[in-house]
């Protein structure tokens, strides 16, 4: 039994932290994520037009989750 309400307990706390997380995001346009999307779809084809493959790699994975 412990183990279910400790398995309660974090989803409820799981649940809290995204409620709060939603309730900030909220408030921001969805543009904005659009452009940030952009903007770091941009600067990786920038860092691989120079030849800097590694950074472009790290910074295209951004596009997604943003």
């Amino acid at each position: 039994m412990p183990y279910n309400n400790k398995m309660e307990n974090s989803t409820t706390n799981e649940d809290m932290l995204t409620k709060a997380i939603e309730k900030q995001t909220i408030k921001l346009p969805s543009d904005v994520f659009l452009f940030a999307a952009i903007g770091a779809a941009a600067l990786s084809l920038t860092l691989k037009c120079m030849g800097n493959d590694k950074n472009a790699s790290f910074v295209g994975q951004w596009v997604a989750p943003i």
